[in-house]
């Protein structure tokens, strides 16, 4: 029993160590115990629960017990609410510090890398490793005032655009420069769809007032894919009550989307309402000089190089979802080490290295 609750606890560390917050919240907020029959059981406060386990997270448990415990073990997955309520003596804890991964502050001392975690947020996401260009400037400098003077001026701010132009970069660079200049705040940056678990967590266990506590409180809320929460009723009401409390106690509020306020469907109007009074930012697909740039951090930052020719070839090819970059300089890079050889342009067509990168094939 003791064993298998050590390999489990270990599993639960390493999701933390991958940043993987949810899991762990979603985990460690049910129980694990030894059932009637000895055999391994996780049991979980409600249907939701057992069901995302059972869908995402059983097959990594077992594997790693058979990684480390050398047989094949089988885990049951069941619902017991009463159950958890009684052996599960970190439950509320864990609702209000891990599920919602609030940065509450325990010490004037705490370390800024703690805090960071407890916030959610990325510390690789900053301002001095984002690539500005003409789609993203005025963003840029709106962030960058936020952060240092947050509640002040553009509050709300609401950030819109297509995939994998930057907008969670910027987001997060906020939250992450903020605690650079006052560690002990309460930070949390979350996306719509674990913002709606939370509160529907908050519901199942009969717990909502932890979960309207921890957002009330903060001192910075940074929330990301607003767009998640159209057709939630229910929890887009929710969050206009958050809206409310926080304006009214002039805290910041950044959301980002990938769409404008008016284009936003079965949104809470009266939370409809406040995004179109706010300050609303879109950032557009980069250019060709500033898609050059992000190539040349990225190459830098895996601490490599590649022929100005392909970067170019790359910059020109790769123009709106910029996250492609990277798997395009990866896949050169691989297709380099492995045949020891270095593809020109036109090998590169030949091979189809860019195939799954390139917005169009050129």
């Amino acid at each position: 029993m003791e064993r298998l609750k050590t390999c489990y606890n270990e599993f639960l560390e390493i999701l933390g160590r991958n940043e993987e917050y949810k899991a762990v919240a979603l985990l460690k907020g049910s129980a694990f115990t030894i059932d009637t029959n000895n055999k391994p059981t996780i049991v979980c406060s409600g249907d939701f629960a057992a069901s995302h386990i059972k869908i995402n997270f059983l097959k990594r448990i077992e594997d790693f017990f058979k990684d480390k415990c050398g047989d094949n073990i089988d885990i049951n997955v069941i619902v017991d609410a009463k159950f958890v309520k009684e052996n599960n003596i970190e439950e509320e804890i864990l609702i209000e510090e891990k599920i919602t991964n609030e940065n509450i502050i325990k010490s004037n001392n705490i370390n800024i890398e703690k805090n960071i975690e407890k916030s959610n947020l990325n510390k690789k996401f900053r301002f001095d490793n984002f690539i500005q260009g003409n789609n993203n400037k005025y963003v840029f400098e709106a962030a960058k005032l936020v952060s240092s003077k947050p509640g002040i001026e553009y509050n709300p701010l609401y950030i819109y655009g297509s995939v994998g132009i930057g907008k969670t970069h910027i987001l997060q660079a906020i939250g992450n420069n903020y605690l650079e200049i006052k560690p002990n705040a309460k930070v949390c940056y979350i996306d719509g769809s674990g913002f709606r678990d939370e509160y529907i967590h908050g519901l199942q266990i009969k717990k909502p007032d932890i979960f309207k506590r921890k957002y009330k409180s903060l001192d910075m809320f940074l929330l990301d894919d607003l767009q998640l929460l159209e057709s939630a009723q229910e929890t887009s009401k929710e969050l206009f009550e958050i809206f409310q409390v926080l304006d009214n106690a002039g805290k910041q509020m950044v959301f980002v989307s990938d769409k404008p306020p008016k284009e936003l469907r079965n949104i809470e109007a009266r939370l409809k309402n406040r995004f179109e009074k706010s300050l609303i930012l879109s950032i557009e697909p980069p250019q060709y000089e500033t898609r050059l740039a992000i190539i040349e951090r990225k190459i830098n930052d895996l601490n490599t190089s590649i022929g100005e020719e392909i970067m170019k070839y790359m910059a020109e090819n790769i123009t709106t979802d910029v996250r492609k970059i990277e798997g395009a300089i990866r896949s050169y890079l691989s297709v380099r080490d492995i045949m020891k050889i270095t593809p020109n342009i036109e090998q590169c067509e030949e091979m189809n290295i860019f195939k799954d990168y390139f917005t169009s094939k050129p």
